[in-house]
């Protein structure tokens, strides 16, 4: 750090760090490189430049604890292990938005799942414990779902995995992309980041999400009104600042 922070950034940081910690999508590893990213991107610590804020830098600043470490530009030839960029790297790149089926699907448990096959001699579905499990997809959304069912119905469950992959297979691009439900925590935090480049460095098949693509950030004007006079019953328009910014 070339300079001495400003209060300003000093308290953004903390406000940060703060959010940081008291996200529960934020924890572990991750949460080490978004403290790590808080203090680049606000107090400039290290400044940018030279590889500074490359994965092998921030591997090396946060698992080094003494080992032998090559970081570029930071003025020493010390080696960073493969493993533990690759440690920085996987955390980033399970926080990269996109869809989760366990996600959608966390209302309905794998292990209490019931047999969904039909009765024949009964109406409804079996309702036998469940004892093989997979996943369905969604045609008309792409979302994907859950299907149990017990050992004698076997062979309603192959089909039903069998025709659906199929269907799935037939269907290609036509099949709708889902919305993503998981990843992005750091991005809702730390602002100064390309972090669509960074998604794409760790996951070069990483593609916005359909919403992200006509997303864009809101163009304020200014209205102006000569005859305009602040009042009791007409107060003066203020401009307020939320916190959380863009998003």
């Amino acid at each position: 750090m070339t300079d001495s922070p400003s209060y300003s950034a000093l308290r953004e940081h903390n406000r940060v760090t703060a959010a940081l910690i008291a996200d529960p999508e934020v924890t572990g590893d991750l949460l080490l490189v978004g403290m790590w990213l808080a203090r680049a991107t606000i107090l400039r610590d290290p400044p940018p430049g030279e590889g500074r804020w490359s994965f092998t830098s921030i591997a090396g600043a946060l698992f080094g604890h003494g080992r032998p470490l090559t970081i570029t530009g930071m003025g020493a030839t010390t080696r960073v292990p493969n493993y533990l960029v690759a440690r920085v790297k996987q955390a980033v790149r399970a926080d990269r938005p996109h869809y989760d089926p366990d996600r959608d699907n966390a209302a309905d448990p794998w292990m209490h799942l019931p047999c969904r096959a039909p009765m024949i001699r009964r109406e409804g579905e079996c309702g036998q414990h469940g004892t093989m499990y997979d996943y369905l997809t969604d045609l008309t959304t792409g979302r994907q779902v859950r299907i149990a069912a017990c050992r004698r119905h076997k062979p309603w469950y192959d089909h039903q995995v069998v025709t659906n992959r199929e269907a799935v297979r037939d269907a290609g691009d036509r099949l709708p992309r889902p919305a993503a439900n998981a990843g992005g925590a750091l991005a809702r935090h730390i602002g100064g980041v390309n972090w669509p480049r960074i998604w794409q460095m760790v996951d070069p098949h990483w593609t916005p999400p359909p919403e992200g693509a006509s997303t864009r950030k809101p163009t304020l004007r200014v209205l102006r009104n000569d005859d305009f006079e602040p009042s009791e019953d007409r107060p003066a328009p203020r401009l307020v600042v939320h916190e959380g910014g863009w998003r």
